[in-house]
Order: C-alpha cells, then sequence, then structure tokens
C-alpha cells in the first residue's frame, strides 16, 4: 500500500514521485509507472525520472513476456499475443527484450479469424496486463469475491507481518484490497466497510480503512483505524509507518516522532521506522540528532537501501561535513552508478566548491543527461554554471545553446534557462 514519508510535508508533484517510488520498491510496476509519468510530465519534475520510468516499463514487458509464455503452455496462443503486443508496447527502445519477444512470437501458429461482435470488457490490472487474466470477464455480482489471482499478486508485495493480517478475510475484503491498490477509493471504501463489519476487531480492515483514510486526507479517522489495527496486531509496523505518515502530512511532526521513538524502543529491528524517524528529526532542524537514528536504521537492514546513504548525506551536508556528505554520495553510487538521485547531489556540493571540483560537477551532470535524457536541458544548464566557475565563459554559452535546443515548452524552463543565462552575462569570471 502506498503512501509517502521521505522529507517535508508535500506538495502534489513530491507526493506523485514519492507514491511511484515506494510502488515500485514493492513490485507494483504498472501503478508506478503511471505515477511516475504523470510527475514526469509536470514542468518542475525533479531529474532522475526518466530511468525510473524506463526500468517500471521494462519491468512490464518482462511481466507480460512471462504471462505470454505461460499462455503458450497452456495451448491459449491468442491470449499469448495479447500479452504479446503489450510487452512490445513496454520494451519500445529495449533491443533485448525486443528480441526476446520476437522469439516467442516466432513460437506461434498464425492468429485465427477475429470476431466481428463487439468487444468483451477487459480487466486492466494494474500489473501492466491489459489483457483478460480469465477466459471469462470479471463476475459483477453482489458479494462475489475479488479476482483471486489479483488479490495474491497485489498481497506478494507486501511483508510477510501485514500479509498475515491481509490473508483469510473473504471475498468483501479481497475486492476492497484490490480496489484500494487500483486507486478506486469509492468501491475500497464500501467493500472494506463491509469487511469490517464481517469482521469485528480484525486488524486488517482496520489497517486498510487507515490507509484509505489517510489517502482521503481524513487524518483523525486515518489514526482511529491505524489504532484499532495495532490494538488487534500489536506488533503490525506497517501500520506505525502508515500512522506516522498520516501524522506528519497532517503538520503533526512532533506526534510522529514521538510515535516513533516509543515503537523503536521496543522494535529496535524496524530499519524504516528508523529512517522515517532520522527524516522527520532532519526536517525539524535537528540533523545530529537525524544522524543518531541513521545509524541504527542502517544497522537494521541486511543491506541498506540506497534512502538511506541519500539522507544520511544530506544531514551531513546540513552539519557542514560536505567531504563527508561527498564520500557518503560516492558510496550510494558505487552500488548504483546511475542513481540521478544521488549524482545531482554529488554535482551541486562540487558544483559548490568552485575550482578544480566544478570541473568533476560538469562531468556528473553529462552523465545524468545521459542515463536521463530526458531531463537532459536542466543537466546541461548546470554544466554551464559548472563550466562558468570554472572561468570556461565560450564553452558555458555553448553549453547554454545546447540546452536551448532541448527547453521543453513550460514557461517556469525557459525562465531557469533565463536566469542561468543572466547569471553567466553577469559573472565577471565569464565575461
Amino acid at each position: 500500500m502506498a503512501f509517502g514519508w521521505f522529507g517535508k510535508r508535500r506538495s502534489s508533484l513530491e507526493q506523485l514521485v514519492e507514491k511511484g517510488r515506494k510502488l515500485a520498491r514493492q513490485g507494483r510496476w504498472g501503478e508506478a509507472l503511471a505515477y511516475l509519468e504523470d510527475a514526469a510530465g509536470r514542468p518542475d519534475a525533479p531529474p532522475g525520472l526518466g530511468d525510473e520510468i524506463r526500468a517500471c516499463r521494462a519491468r512490464l514487458a518482462e511481466i507480460n513476456l512471462e504471462e505470454a509464455r505461460e499462455c503458450l503452455v497452456a495451448s491459449d496462443p491468442g491470449r499469448a499475443r495479447e500479452h504479446l503486443a503489450l510487452a512490445r508496447k513496454y520494451a519500445a527502445g529495449d533491443p533485448g527484450l525486443a528480441a526476446r519477444i520476437d522469439a516467442c512470437e516466432a513460437e506461434l501458429s498464425p492468429p485465427g479469424p477475429q470476431p466481428t461482435g463487439p468487444a468483451r470488457p477487459v480487466f486492466a490490472p494494474s500489473c501492466g496486463c491489459d489483457a483478460p487474466c480469465s477466459p471469462e470477464p470479471p463476475i459483477e455480482e453482489e458479494g462475489a469475491p475479488a479476482d483471486t489471482d489479483l488479490f495474491e499478486f497485489y498481497l506478494e508485495a507486501v511483508d510477510p507481518a501485514e500479509r498475515a493480517v491481509l490473508t483469510g478475510l473473504g471475498g468483501a475484503f479481497r475486492a476492497g484490497f484490490v480496489a484500494l491498490q487500483q486507486g478506486d477509493l469509492d468501491e475500497a471504501g464500501r467493500r472494506l466497510g463491509e469487511a469490517a463489519a464481517e469482521h469485528p476487531g480484525a486488524a486488517g480492515p482496520a489497517y486498510a480503512l487507515g490507509v484509505l483514510r489517510s489517502l482521503r486526507g481524513e487524518w483523525a479517522e486515518a489514526e482511529a483505524r491505524f489504532q484499532e489495527a495495532l490494538a488487534a496486531a500489536p506488533d503490525l509496523a506497517a501500520a506505525v509507518h502508515h500512522w506516522a505518515d498520516t501524522l506528519r502530512e497532517a503538520g503533526q511532526t512532533e506526534r510522529a516522532v514521538r510515535l516513533l521513538e516509543r515503537w523503536v524502543e521496543d522494535h529496535p529491528e524496524d530499519g524504516p521506522s528508523w529512517v522515517r524517524l532520522a527524516a522527520l528529526r532532519l526536517d525539524g532542524g535537528d540533523p545530529e540528532a537525524a544522524l543518531a537514528a541513521l545509524n541504527p536504521a542502517a544497522q537494521a537492514f541486511s543491506e541498506p537501501p540506497p534512502e538511506v546513504g541519500l539522507l544520511r548525506a544530506r544531514t551531513l551536508e546540513a552539519l557542514g561535513r560536505t567531504d563527508d556528505a561527498v564520500t557518503e554520495l560516492q558510496g550510494v553510487l558505487a552500488r548504483r552508478p546511475d542513481l540521478v538521485e544521488a549524482l545531482v547531489p554529488l554535482g551541486r556540493i562540487l558544483l559548490a566548491r568552485g575550482g578544480a571540483h566544478a570541473e568533476r560537477a560538469a562531468e556528473v551532470f553529462k552523465h545524468c543527461v545521459r542515463i536521463d535524457p530526458g531531463r537532459g536541458w536542466w543537466y546541461l544548464l548546470r554544466v554551464a554554471e559548472a563550466y562558468a566557475a570554472r572561468g570556461w565563459a565560450a564553452e558555458a554559452r555553448e553549453v547554454l545553446d545546447h540546452a536551448a535546443a532541448r527547453l521543453p515548452e513550460e514557461e517556469e524552463a525557459r525562465e531557469e534557462w533565463d536566469r542561468v543565462a543572466g547569471s553567466l552575462t553577469t559573472d565577471p569570471a565569464t565575461a
């Protein structure tokens, strides 16, 4: 279930990005792609979304290719073709995937006569499978259970403790759970309400309703539901995470901090809670406390996710320890060399230092252009600034021209170009 947690209370754009990234971490690629593409289309979209979008599309292509092969084994060539068409759509620009799709397609016999009647309704799950997942359309009868395969697909994305409270709750809960994942909040509320009435005192319906109320901005009701879920399942970390997120979104940061502090006293192994606590402390202006929370956060993970290193780098920079922040970012990049979220702050720190460091910053931002061409204009402006800081006026103006050729239509992009162009004109180093 998606709900953001990282950083300050976020704008609508930041919420889109965070939801998309969390859905991607959960393996819910179709939903993640929708959020990230929506965010990437905004004029003030953050850098680095292009590679994340491509990763989601590649995973959706893989999923549909696997489904096509399963359909071949099941002697269902018609549905195999539907999955292959989707795989080809998502794999655009990836020659390796295209070759595998071609190979699978070669195993198919020529298609038979196409039906002439009206198209049958197709249920499109958020896994990116626009083809039906069963030979028959979904059952619309009142009280019918949700598609079991789709429910199980979503259930695989959650941790074992969360999964334990979401199973064995009947058709109404399954339908509500699927609707919640797909963003149909009205249907989710109706079916989850039925499930809560069918299973009074159960943690699963209360927890899911808490997430629903939080997504709707109904903070007090969400909090009450999370408390109800924890009364039934006291070790349900996911409920605490969403509760803390809800408090932060409601502007009650101090309450969120106290909630997490109490929780980690009894659950020191809960890495996500430590990371949330560190982020809240940093945004509250206490980087020392944030750094203290990041040490147990790193120890709680068998392999700390990039977010831990990125947050540590932000914290070290806030403390004025930019050398240590650079080292931390380089450590993240050693494992994820194309992670734009680490490249951009590294380039920014190097650019601020000037001199030879600015030349290194230019190389960092050039790498960003290669791996995230959709935001290439923004990175090129940073390269121009780096060249200017180095004293290379002619090169800076040349790069500025390249950036101008890539500018999107949005007014904000032109304003950013004008700002950088103005700074190069007035900077004595570029005169």
